[in-house]
């Protein structure tokens, strides 16, 4: 069943903002907050803002009441006007990506079940991605509250989202890839994408570049997911494998572009034919994902933060290692 808003007919273009800005969010937060923060280890905030933004995802798993569509866009637009205005402030920025992270996961709900051709959702997501960076370096906040306070004005103030359990999702294989896969998939890629920005950053790589740098990682990724299909279980294992070798072997490769940017094509690769499986949620897709991997989501850029503060940066590509070989037990133990 796909969801409108009252009174309306679905229309295509209504999706368009969910996956645009996700692919800003993944490069803009980090970003954002490395170059503006002066409040505390600007990197570990940088974490936790990414961990912050993605709460939502995660709490709206946890209930089923219907979600006012208007009120989330309006304090997500609120919420990134103030980011705009004081993007030094650390610790307040963190509540504020927290709060914006909250109200546009109620808002992502109603967006993402209108239909929409999936390749112009790919590059809905792309040109997110790449717009981060310049958008980065001035109010970049502001353009996607302007979008928020657009959706709001759409919407009116009456009408409501559908109910979360009319929104595509992906089916799950029951058993324990149910259970660990999305989580340590999500974890082993959010435990080290939200370094990249400020990686390529340290190589002086100038802003304008640094998302579409970014977004080479995941335009590997949807085409390999494009080409690959559902994969045998033992080639996503395979492919976990890989990514989790990738991950090692990048905490000694000295830092430059070139071999940033061989690295995120790769591990892009690798991680498209692990997102084949039909526990993974796939945003291109127009699929939210489940409490599994929304904790993952969380929990991943939390930890990365801690092991940064703690033992540096490779420490987080090492967890992220880790979780990848941990995902390719998994996926072997399902096999079985």
């Amino acid at each position: 069943m796909t969801a409108t808003f009252p009174g309306q007919r679905a229309r295509p273009w209504l999706a368009l903002p969910a996956p645009f800005v996700f692919g800003w969010r993944e490069v803009f937060i980090p970003l954002a907050v490395v170059v503006h923060d002066q409040h505390g280890p600007a990197l570990v905030m940088a974490g936790l803002a990414v961990a912050a933004a993605r709460v939502g995802s995660w709490l709206v798993t946890r209930g089923s009441a219907p979600r006012r569509v208007r009120s989330g866009a309006l304090l997500a637009a609120l919420a990134l006007f103030l980011l705009g205005l004081t993007p030094e402030e650390g610790p307040a920025g963190l509540l504020l990506w927290l709060v914006f992270g909250i109200a546009w996961s109620l808002v992502e709900i109603a967006l993402v079940a209108h239909p929409v051709p999936q390749r112009v959702a790919e590059l809905a997501l792309l040109a997110g991605m790449a717009l981060a960076g310049p958008l980065a370096q001035g109010p970049g906040a502001w353009l996607i509250a302007a979008l928020c306070l657009g959706i709001a004005w759409r919407v009116g103030p009456a009408r409501e989202a559908a109910p979360g359990g009319e929104i595509a999702e992906r089916p799950e294989t029951p058993g324990p890839l149910a259970r660990w896969l999305p989580f340590l998939f999500s974890a082993s890629y959010m435990t080290w994408f939200w370094l990249v920005p400020a990686r390529l950053l340290q190589e002086e790589m100038a802003l304008g570049m640094i998302g579409v740098l970014a977004a080479t990682h995941w335009l590997a990724r949807l085409l390999t997911a494009r080409f690959s299909g559902d994969q045998t279980t033992t080639w996503q294992a395979a492919a976990a494998l890989a990514l989790a070798v990738l991950l090692a072997v990048n905490t000694f490769i000295a830092g430059t572009v070139v071999a940033t940017v061989l690295f995120l094509i790769l591990s892009g690769l690798a991680l498209g034919v692990v997102a084949g499986g039909r526990s993974i949620a796939r945003p291109d897709a127009g699929q939210r994902p489940g409490e599994s991997q929304a904790l993952g989501d969380v929990f991943g850029p939390a930890a990365g933060a801690l092991l940064v503060l703690v033992f540096g940066q490779p420490a987080a590509y090492i967890a992220g290692a880790l979780a990848a070989a941990a995902t390719a037990l998994v996926l072997v133990k399902g096999v079985r």
